[in-house]
């Protein structure tokens, strides 16, 4: 019994690859908080009564109890802990997981425990499964980030302040972006009508607002208006300081910068320069003339919402509009 005991190990584990084996087999390649990278056989998953199928899937986080083999331990039992349904229900998501799993099996050696990143595992295919279509890229990024960190890789585009290395990444970035707007719209059906959001910050270290827009595609260019909110850096700075959790400083929605890293980041603004301080009107944009309005914000009405927020975004966008009709 004590020797059946030693042949026996239970372990989280959540499913990187797998590939079929024999003719019920499969083979799977997980990450596990405390062995690291595990190569297992699952016997018999292939058949359309076993238990242990539904346990076994790609991305799935499971309690597995597993058996010493001679060229592959073996999957004895398996129970799940959370299958990342959407991972598997939307194409999108589905494809970053797979990134995010190619990424880890290609950075990692088997049996050589990593339980922080194990963690980070866990944590971003929860992100990827449950946040919205336009913050994925984003889980990707961060993920990306703290994998090389964490292996002690240096940082591919920034400092460990989290500043750029060099001006032509922030470029590379806003490239990216008309990148993005590319694929979507590609991927659009035409008949129906779907409007996209790109969001600029304020502050001139890498060009502002000017170098931005030079960085944009004609065709997005040529599609696009802007409201540009109007807030005092005092404003920025108290908003900041007030939406940071100190209980999930990698939190996208809820993190916070330091005052100096705001001050050096956001405080100078270039956009009272290229709109001549107009409260509406066109910009020149890679050929095209991009109408913008200026949404007053200094007094914040868009923290609390309700009826002065609905007001003044239907003054602001019916201008807009007016503008976009009449380019």
């Amino acid at each position: 019994m004590d020797e059946r005991r030693q042949r026996l190990y239970r372990t989280e584990a959540i499913v990187l690859k797998r590939r079929d084996y024999g003719e019920a087999d499969r083979i799977l390649t997980v990450f596990t908080p405390d062995f690291g990278k595990l190569t297992l056989l699952a016997k018999g998953v292939r058949k359309t009564r076993s238990r242990k199928a539904g346990h076994v899937e790609l991305f799935t986080d499971s309690t597995m109890l597993v058996a010493k083999g001679r060229t592959w331990d073996l999957v004895s039992q398996a129970e799940m802990i959370e299958p990342f349904r959407a991972l598997h229900e939307d194409l999108q998501r589905t494809s970053y997981a797979f990134y995010i799993a190619e990424l880890l099996d290609g950075f990692t050696q088997e049996r050589d425990p990593h339980p922080q990143i194990f963690a980070l595992l866990k944590e971003t295919l929860s992100r990827l499964a449950a946040s919205k279509d336009e913050v994925l890229p984003l889980v990707a990024r961060f993920f990306d980030l703290r994998l090389l960190s964490q292996m002690g890789y240096p940082r591919l585009h920034s400092t460990p302040d989290g500043y750029f290395l060099g001006e032509h990444l922030w470029h590379l970035l806003i490239r990216r972006i008309s990148q993005e707007y590319h694929k979507r719209q590609r991927d659009v059906d035409p008949a129906h009508a779907v409007t996209t959001l790109v969001e600029f910050a304020r502050g001139v270290e890498h060009g502002g607002f000017r170098s931005a827009f030079e960085h944009l595609s004609a065709e997005l260019a040529s599609h696009a208006a802007i409201l540009y909110l109007n807030v005092s850096f005092s404003e920025s700075l108290r908003k900041n300081r007030r939406r940071f959790n100190p209980d999930r400083p990698d939190s996208i929605l809820e993190h916070g910068l330091s005052d100096e890293k705001m001050e050096r980041l956001y405080k100078e603004n270039d956009w009272m320069q290229i709109t001549s301080g107009a409260s509406q009107g066109y910009l020149p944009i890679q050929g095209a003339q991009v109408p913008f309005v200026v949404f007053e914000n200094e007094d914040d009405v868009t923290t609390p919402g309700g009826e002065p927020l609905g007001q003044r975004l239907e003054d602001s966008l019916g201008r807009l509009w007016e503008l976009v009709i009449r380019r």
